[in-house]
Formats: C-alpha cells, structure tokens, sequence
C-alpha cells in the first residue's frame, strides 16, 4: 500500500501538474493558479489521509 501511496503522491504533485498545464499551452499565471488550487484541494488527501491537523 505504501508504493502505491508513493507513486501516486509523485504522479499527482502540483509541480507535475502544472508542467502538464502549460505544456497544454495555458499561459504561466493561469497554469499557476489552477495548481495552486489543486493542490490545496487534493494535498489533505494525498498527503495526510483526508485530514490536515
């Protein structure tokens, strides 16, 4: 279960996420803010199990 977790911690990284966001050819600051937004979204649940203390 942990190399799944790691695996999918890297996959999903905001920093991941956001290369694919302007390599879809979305302009910096937008491609920045929707990361940004993902990754506050989805960081409690990739990184601590859905609750962030």
């Amino acid at each position: 279960m942990r190399r799944l977790r790691d695996f999918l911690q890297h996959r999903f990284n905001a920093l991941h996420f956001y290369c694919f966001l302007m390599e879809c050819g979305l302009p910096d600051k937008i491609a920045r803010l929707i990361a940004r937004a993902y990754e506050t979204l989805l960081s409690a649940a990739l990184y601590y199990g859905g609750t962030r203390n």
